[in-house]
């Protein structure tokens, strides 16, 4: 066996050795358990070895995770600003001449009313919904920090 060979058997050992680990943190072993669970499976490790894995196994699932929700973040921002331009359009196409017109019961025309309209706040008033919910994905409304103090005072009573 090559060193070429012998490196990629010694990552695939460790690929391997940290497969089990990570299956063995579902359970919540101690260290020690989870060395006699790989000697079981006959990967003989020292408690320095396990916790290094452990800590690395820990590192990936995070990574994994914060990944996840990233792309999750990212959908939903994409899918807030299409409904937020589609919110922009219709406010601002609610806008206009609004013709009324009333007729008798022959079809003529009695009334005919035409009316310049502002946009529909509704509209608007959606939008901001939007605005609230991407600063709330972004974490732009969290709460301020205030550092407050505490002062004691002694108060001394008269003799």
């Amino acid at each position: 066996m090559n060193n070429r060979q012998r490196k990629a058997s010694a990552q695939a050992e460790r690929e391997r050795r940290r497969s089990l680990v990570a299956q063995l943190l579902v359970l919540r072993p101690t260290l020690m358990e989870m060395v006699r669970a790989l000697a079981s499976e006959g990967i003989v490790v020292s408690h320095t070895t396990v916790a290094k894995d452990v800590k690395l196994v820990e590192k990936r699932y995070l990574e994994e995770q914060s990944q996840h929700i990233n792309t999750i973040r990212a959908r939903e921002l994409a899918e807030l600003a299409y409904m937020e331009s589609q919110l922009a359009t219709a406010w601002s196409s609610s806008a206009g001449k609004v013709e009324t017109v009333t007729y008798d019961s022959a079809g003529v025309v009695l009334k005919r009313v035409v009316e310049q309209r502002g946009p529909n706040p509704a509209y608007m008033a959606q939008r901001l919904q939007v605005k609230k919910q991407r600063a709330s994905i972004l974490g732009l409304n969290a709460p301020e920090n205030h550092n407050h103090q505490m002062v004691n005072f002694v108060v001394e009573v008269g003799k």
